[in-house]
């Protein structure tokens, strides 16, 4: 089998029905355990705080920014998608994130780090702002 990233992974697991569930394995949405993975917003639409709506996970910044949808969340998959995926050290880099990375260093950063998040934002707005629309 070719080579598969993990964002293509996680687009075509997606378009085959698949979600992720909070221990981070794909799982079927019939699966009790893949359902506690999603969440409602106040307008009453369900999103996966795993997910993005191109079916690509966002860990950190969705940790940061509290919204998978936020703006600077979707600026920052800009960055991901036009920038870190045109060279192998980007990808590279990419496949590192999502091969568990992301995952762990959000939870870090929510349960044991939350202090750091200001500063980590900081961080991020500053490559956000030149993707945002």
């Amino acid at each position: 089998m070719a080579y598969e990233s993990e964002t293509d992974k996680a687009r075509r697991m997606e378009a085959e029905g698949w979600v992720l569930n909070r221990s981070g394995e794909w799982a079927k949405p019939d699966d009790p355990d893949a359902l506690s993975s999603w969440m409602t917003r106040e307008d009453g639409t369900c999103y996966s705080s795993y997910f993005n709506n191109a079916g690509t996970r966002c860990f950190v910044a969705t940790a940061v920014y509290g919204d998978v949808d936020a703006p600077e969340v979707v600026a920052l998959r800009k960055f991901r998608d036009e920038t870190l995926s045109q060279t192998a050290l980007g990808r590279a880099a990419v496949d590192i994130y999502y091969s568990g990375f992301g995952k762990a260093a959000a939870r870090i950063l929510e349960t044991h780090l939350p202090s750091l998040m200001p500063l980590i934002r900081k961080g991020l707005d500053r490559v956000a702002k030149k993707y945002l629309q």
